[in-house]
């Protein structure tokens, strides 16, 4: 059974963040009311933070505080990304960065929830399609199927990049 290396696991994991990250920025602009999942966590992190390091980022960056968190959630969630992509290149362990993006999505969407009037749905729905977006570009870049651990059997199978219809390196 071929096993994805390293790179290439870690690189799936960027990528499916990272798109999770952009779909979920993609659901909040055109559902204006509920606002930015980026935005409501930093606001969140701002809120939760201690005098001293909130007092060291406004020296620090002054009034670029905001986007300069804003940009560190996105290099956290990225640098996240790419560790548990590479936790879950072996598929008996392919669940660890589904459930890391899923753990993404519920912490967006309850800070979302908490930062704004609008509706529940309108307050979850960027979280929720941005997660569940990650996690189908997760499957399909670790190829669904591909590898995957048949129950009772033990045996595993393998598709090709032809068969996928596409390939990583």
């Amino acid at each position: 059974m071929a096993v994805p290396g390293r790179a290439r696991s870690a690189t799936i994991g960027v990528l499916a963040y990272g798109l999770a990250l952009g779909v979920g920025e993609l659901v909040a602009g055109i559902l204006t009311e509920a606002g930015s999942p980026l935005i409501a966590v930093g606001d969140q992190a701002i809120d939760l933070a201690p005098e001293g390091p909130r007092k060291f980022a406004i020296d620090t960056f002054g009034t670029a505080d905001k986007p300069a968190l804003v940009w560190g959630i996105v290099v956290v969630t990225l640098v996240v990304g790419g560790v548990l992509g590479t936790i879950g290149r072996r598929p008996e362990r392919r669940a660890v960065p589904t459930v890391g993006l899923l753990a993404f999505g519920v912490v967006g969407g309850a800070a979302t929830l908490a930062a704004t009037d609008a509706s529940p749905v309108a307050a979850l729905a960027p979280s929720a399609l941005g997660a569940a977006a990650g996690v189908v570009a997760l499957r399909a870049l670790f190829g669904a199927g591909a590898g995957s651990h048949e129950a009772g059997g033990g045996s595993y199978t393998q598709r090709s990049s032809r068969q996928s219809g596409f390939s990583l390196g």
